[in-house]
């Protein structure tokens, strides 16, 4: 009896302290998202790199807590809308809930320019051509296998208006493929940038980095070819197609 009791309370103890030890991992990094993102890129870029129009139409992918659908919200005015959209899995977020969002939207008073919807990325609900604006902040990284990575800036591209933009936030070593792919579907690459430590995910080896893309299809269609030389892009006018 007393090797049983014995077991079972060092089961309970090692139970508690591995519950523990998760939570506090998922709340640090909760902490370091909301960090990147409500304090260090994305009031930059949207303070010095972005012009917002108050009219503009926006959509926010994986939207989760709202943090950047939030800060877009603030810039509009009542003639734009915000939309953010996601699975509302916990796995990818701790505590991602449509209600918990919905309720911080109505919280700050923002219900008459944005909302929300439960959509997958890899397959947006929505109309061609229809936002001025994609952003997509520590979002894309969970999506897997690489080809559903590319599904999601296939439609992200679909639904982002000729000179829209899309802006990536994230992290998982994905920034060269995606750079790759965006410029092979035709964008303009006007900001890429990788942070340094302030913005590691889980030490130097998981960055954090911003993509801003242009859609424009102008390169393409004068017969332009993106190459890749010492880690820049340059267009060099080479063959028709």
């Amino acid at each position: 009896m007393y090797i049983v009791l014995t077991s079972f309370l060092i089961f309970w103890i090692i139970s508690v302290y591995s519950k523990k030890k998760k939570n506090t991992r998922i709340f640090k990094q909760f902490k370091k998202v909301n960090y990147i993102i409500n304090y260090f890129t994305f009031p930059y870029l949207m303070d010095i790199v972005l012009v917002i129009p108050e009219d503009s139409i926006i959509l926010d992918l994986g939207t989760g807590h709202g943090l950047v659908l939030i800060k877009f919200a603030s810039k509009i005015s009542s003639e734009g809308h915000v939309t953010g959209i996601d699975l509302w899995k916990n796995r990818d977020q701790s505590n991602n809930s449509f209600k918990s969002t919905q309720q911080l939207l109505q919280e700050k008073n923002l219900e008459n320019r944005s909302d929300l919807k439960t959509a997958d990325m890899i397959e947006l609900p929505f109309e061609n051509k229809k936002y001025d604006f994609v952003t997509a902040s520590m979002a894309i990284h969970n999506i897997k296998p690489k080809q559903n990575r590319y599904k999601a800036l296939d439609e992200a591209t679909r639904v982002l208006k000729t000179e829209g933009l899309l802006i990536i936030l994230d992290t998982g070593n994905h920034k060269k493929e995606y750079l790759s792919y965006l410029i092979a579907l035709g964008y303009r690459i006007k900001y890429a940038k990788t942070y340094g430590i302030i913005g590691w995910w889980t030490g130097p080896w998981m960055s954090s980095y911003a993509i801003i893309a242009e859609k424009n299809y102008d390169m393409i269609e004068k017969g332009y070819l993106i190459i890749w030389f010492n880690k820049s892009f340059f267009p060099s006018k080479i063959r028709t197609f």
